[in-house]
């Protein structure tokens, strides 16, 4: 849905999404008009659409087969904190996409003093969509208390946050896309001139067709009156022939 947003929004482009069913997942194509296929890929790179699909605890354990060992079951752990967090962040309005990286250390029986323990650290990278101004939609400390509420052990302070602007859309130039967008729902000129051409064509035939009718009514009318006449004539010389006969 966000990348069908995108292309009516950015290009006018008029996509529709296609499901395909493979019998174990469920995909999703967005098919769009063959003379608009550049402009769309250029759309989405400028965008970084498709982004790679969440990766919570549901999709890392998803296909969990046989038993793991205890480095692929920390691995998939730590991967699946991270997709929770990013997906918490993607929750707010703004934010594009987000990034979490958590350095969680293996605590060691040999280092016995607090200070001796490596501390858990993270990064996280933020794309946002700058606001009027050109504020951000959150703060960095509210990104920095966020990531550490969600993983233990994590303090705001070793928290590292990059927050980057995405490309604001291009203003579009009217007079440089008129002659390519003119007209009604963003139709080709092209088009337009054709259907214009046809419409003028119809209309003359229509033309042509009333002033054939026309000229046929007047036909049919005259001939009526011709009729008219000879019917009142032929009436007229019966009643003259009577009154000329002499009287027995």
């Amino acid at each position: 849905n966000q990348i069908i947003e995108v292309l009516s929004d950015e290009d006018g482009i008029q996509s529709q999404k296609v499901m395909i069913d493979t019998g174990r997942e469920i995909f999703f194509n967005v098919v769009v008009p063959s003379s608009k296929k550049l402009e769309a890929i250029k759309t989405l790179n400028k965008y970084e659409l498709p982004r790679r699909a969440d990766r919570g605890y549901g999709e890392v354990f998803k296909d969990a087969g046989m038993i793991p060992t205890n480095a692929e079951e920390r691995a998939k752990g730590l991967a699946a904190l991270e997709g929770e967090v990013e997906r918490q962040l993607k929750l707010i309005d703004g934010i594009l996409d987000a990034q979490v990286q958590v350095v969680v250390p293996q605590e060691s029986a040999l280092r016995t003093t607090r200070e001796q323990q490596p501390e858990t650290t993270a990064s996280v990278t933020i794309k946002f969509m700058p606001a009027a101004g050109g504020s951000k939609p959150v703060d960095e400390s509210v990104v920095k208390r966020i990531v550490a509420n969600g993983v233990e052990k994590l303090v705001p302070e070793r928290v590292e946050v990059l927050m980057m602007p995405a490309a604001p859309p291009a203003k579009r130039d009217v007079k440089a896309d008129g002659p390519r967008r003119a007209g009604i729902w963003g139709w080709p000129i092209k088009t337009l001139n054709m259907m214009a051409m046809g419409m003028a064509l119809l209309v003359f035939l229509l033309c042509v067709g009333l002033v054939y009718m026309q000229t046929r009514l007047r036909v049919v009318r005259g001939r009526l009156i011709r009729l008219q006449g000879e019917i009142a004539k032929a009436r007229r010389k019966p009643a003259t022939e009577t009154n000329q006969q002499p009287a027995a």
